[in-house]
């Protein structure tokens, strides 16, 4: 639905991808990527970077999973533009995802938009999930 941080009903939510390396980040920034860098903290002494990434589900949804460990074995659960939000209070201890390009050109300018195509989301579960399975 829209608010205040998504301008539509069309499904997209965004989050970013940190970037430590100033050299990559510039990489990144030369081949077209909004790249931006983070506000620093009084308490940094570098300055970080962050790529936004546009989780789209209108037209290239994305395999998105959430996967717990219970009894040893991985297990995941797929998730939908339904279903998303219950990663916004998950307690993600890993993360594995693909990010697809996607080139743009307009009057104004031109440049590359981060997409995520694939992502893994392991989450730890509360100390009482695995008695009560």
């Amino acid at each position: 639905r829209p608010t205040k941080y998504s301008r539509d009903d069309n499904g997209a939510r965004t989050f970013s991808v940190l970037i430590s390396d100033e050299d990559e980040a510039q990489k990144l920034k030369d081949d077209g990527w909004n790249i931006r860098p983070l506000r620093p903290r009084p308490e940094d002494e570098t300055i970080q970077y962050h790529l936004p990434v546009e989780v789209q589900f209108k037209f290239y949804p994305p395999e998105i999973f959430m996967v717990v460990k219970r009894n040893g074995d991985y297990h995941k659960t797929k998730l939908d533009q339904d279903s998303i939000d219950s990663l916004d209070y998950a307690d993600i201890i890993d993360i594995d995802l693909i990010i697809r390009p996607r080139e743009w050109d307009n009057p104004n300018g031109s440049g590359v938009k981060a997409y995520l195509k694939t992502a893994y989301f392991v989450v730890q579960q509360d100390r009482f999930a695995s008695k009560y399975d």
